[in-house]
């Protein structure tokens, strides 16, 4: 199969098979889950939409004793494990909860469950449809 030779446009929002794809053109991030910037043409491992929930809950919880600790687990966001005893970014909840929405493909779902369990009125369906605007333009302009 003679892959395209441009940028894959399903990359940059966390949901390229690689396997299968078409593209020739993987740029990882360097920020990857921790990217917020909407227009970022790079690529993330998840979507824009389950990167805000995480910025979120960074802003709201995250452990400022993990910056000048000298016991930070080395999976500071996915350490799932509950008896580690090492300094991470969030509380055990929160890291769960990430897990949660890495295992669910459904956006709104995420979001809806987001604001259940955290309260918080500040992602709604507006970024579903700007991100949903931008993906279509991307796909429209590496077609061919």
């Amino acid at each position: 199969m003679s892959l395209k030779n441009n940028n894959c446009p399903y990359f940059f929002e966390g949901k390229c098979n690689k396997n299968k794809c078409i593209y020739k053109y993987h740029i990882v991030c360097i920020n990857n889950y921790s990217c917020i910037d909407i227009n970022c043409k790079k690529g993330h491992g998840i979507t824009f939409i389950k990167r805000k929930i995480i910025d979120k809950l960074y802003e709201k919880f995250y452990n400022n004793n993990f910056d000048n600790s000298k016991n930070k687990c080395i999976y500071p966001m996915k350490c799932y494990n509950k008896s580690c005893k090492n300094e991470h970014h969030l509380e055990y909840d929160e890291r769960l909860f990430i897990l949660k929405i890495f295992s669910n493909m459904n956006d709104k779902e995420n979001m809806e469950l987001y604001n259940k369990i955290y309260n918080n009125i500040e992602l709604n369906n507006n970024y579903i449809i700007q991100f949903d605007n931008i993906e279509k333009e991307l796909t429209n302009l590496l077609k061919d």
